[in-house]
């Protein structure tokens, strides 16, 4: 296989049908054209490095979609990190080795072009990034959990029946505590209303956050990208876009996607007024209620241990971020702070590591693993 870099907005457009089709059959709106091209479009500051790799009958087996970050050093990453949980190439699992190692070949050719390479949220225990870092030096991020949901199949009532009986017994409480309410869910199917109801999405996120800046969604940059997401997610037929409405009322609101067989749950909000009755934990059950109705295979939580996660989950792994250094390069120290700062953070108590990382978010943000602010 060889592989070549896709720069111009006209070739990144004739290579969309085959990339699209490879980051389907994996399940996985990260690695699409649609997330790459709505990075771009709301990031100008980053440029395209996307790499494509082919095989000798010339077909597409593989697309890494990078981005070369704005400033020094020159330092590449996956279009959209800031704001992503799952990165891997676009290419058949089969394929993945393959596709790292004629990607490294092709970083090598081009070395002098850049100085770090970020391989952020990939999972663990994956062996692509060895191949592609092959030779080069090393830092490795701490491991975050990422959650799933096998359905395989399942109904919605075998699925309530493979969990605990205190499970079932919860949520059938919290739902009859409704009964005082006039109850709606609702999903957003058309263009007509897409505009208000992300601008509802928004309200009720922010209502969530006691700190409306702790939020990854807090930018208007963010905003203008998610909006971008939702519209190219809609025309694609991927869209999920919940709310729970309690007396004619939003009162929470759920955002992720189907792909394929995968239904992956991306963001929430909820009114707090409404904090008793457990509004995020029953709109979760009624996407999983929806994903088993619509036969997917697999109900991704993403990133992140929260508690309300692991009830729901049947499986978890890990993510992590590698960065690879030319060796010797001088980048290499700042990349080696930058993991030496993480791990440091992560060692602390629950409510000191909280703050420690609020006052070391800026200093984060200026080292050359860090995406741009969203």
């Amino acid at each position: 296989m060889r592989a070549n870099v896709v720069e111009h907005p006209d070739a990144i457009a004739a290579l969309r049908p085959d990339w699209r089709r490879l980051a389907e059959r994996r399940g996985n709106f990260f690695i699409s054209p649609q997330w790459a091209e709505a990075w771009l479009t709301t990031f100008g500051s980053e440029r395209p490095f996307i790499v494509a790799v082919r095989d000798g009958d010339e077909r597409l087996r593989g697309v890494l979609p990078l981005v070369m970050a704005a400033g020094r050093p020159r330092t590449l990453r996956f279009a959209g990190a800031a704001l992503g949980d799952d990165f891997h190439p676009a290419a058949a699992v089969a394929d993945e080795a393959a596709v790292a190692a004629a990607t490294a070949a092709l970083l090598d050719e081009r070395r002098s072009q850049w100085s770090l390479l970020a391989l952020e949220n990939i999972t663990a225990e994956e062996g692509w990034p060895r191949r592609l870092a092959r030779g080069l030096t090393t830092f490795t991020r701490p491991a975050e959990g990422h959650f799933e949901i096998a359905l395989d199949g399942m109904s919605w009532e075998e699925y309530l029946a493979s969990r605990s009986g205190n499970f079932r017994q919860d949520l059938r409480r919290k739902e009859r505590r409704l009964g005082e309410h006039a109850v709606r869910y609702r999903r957003t199917d058309s263009e007509d209303t897409l505009e208000n109801d992300l601008a509802t999405f928004f309200a009720l996120h922010d209502l969530r956050w006691s700190d409306p800046g702790a939020s990854t969604l807090a930018g208007s940059g963010a905003r203008d990208f998610v909006r971008t997401l939702a519209r190219a997610a809609l025309a694609e037929g991927w869209l999920r876009l919940w709310f729970l409405e309690l007396d004619g009322r939003p009162a929470a609101a759920w955002l992720g996607w189907r792909v394929a067989d995968r239904y992956a749950y991306y963001q929430f909000g909820r009114d707090p007024s409404f904090a008793r009755h457990s509004l995020g934990l029953l709109l979760l059950a009624r996407t999983v209620r929806d994903a088993c109705e619509e036969g997917a295979a697999v109900y991704d939580l993403l990133a992140g241990t929260e508690s309300y996660k692991r009830r729901f989950a049947t499986s978890e792994h890990a993510t992590t971020t590698i960065v690879v250094s030319r060796r010797l390069h001088p980048a290499t120290a700042l990349a080696a702070a930058d993991v030496g700062l993480r791990r440091a953070s992560r060692a602390l108590p629950p409510g000191v590591r909280d703050r420690a990382q609020r006052a070391a978010r800026r200093l984060l943000r200026k080292l050359p693993t860090s995406p741009p602010s969203a």
